[in-house]
């Protein structure tokens, strides 16, 4: 499995969103599939420019629990809440 920087992730989510390349084109050309070019595109919406800086934290218990919550009371999927 490739890993790619935020570098490489904002590079490909621009290209998609500026309608440069389709999602299938983009993922070919760098080695993964559309999905993944279409969860960083939702994730590139809702946080902007460090969506794709990591930062390295422990969730509390609490924190879990809410973010169960909020899937269950939004109806979110895993990979949007994430985004979120």
């Amino acid at each position: 499995m490739v890993k790619f920087t935020a570098e490489d992730k904002l590079q490909a989510v621009k290209c998609y969103l500026n309608g440069n390349k389709s999602s299938n084109e983009i993922a070919k050309s760098i080695g993964t599939d559309n999905k993944a070019i279409l969860k960083w595109a939702k994730q590139y919406e809702y946080n902007g420019d460090e969506a794709f800086i990591k930062p390295y934290t422990n969730y509390t218990r609490q924190f879990k629990l809410d973010v169960l919550n909020f899937m269950i009371e939004k109806g979110t999927s895993l990979n949007e809440t994430a985004a979120i």
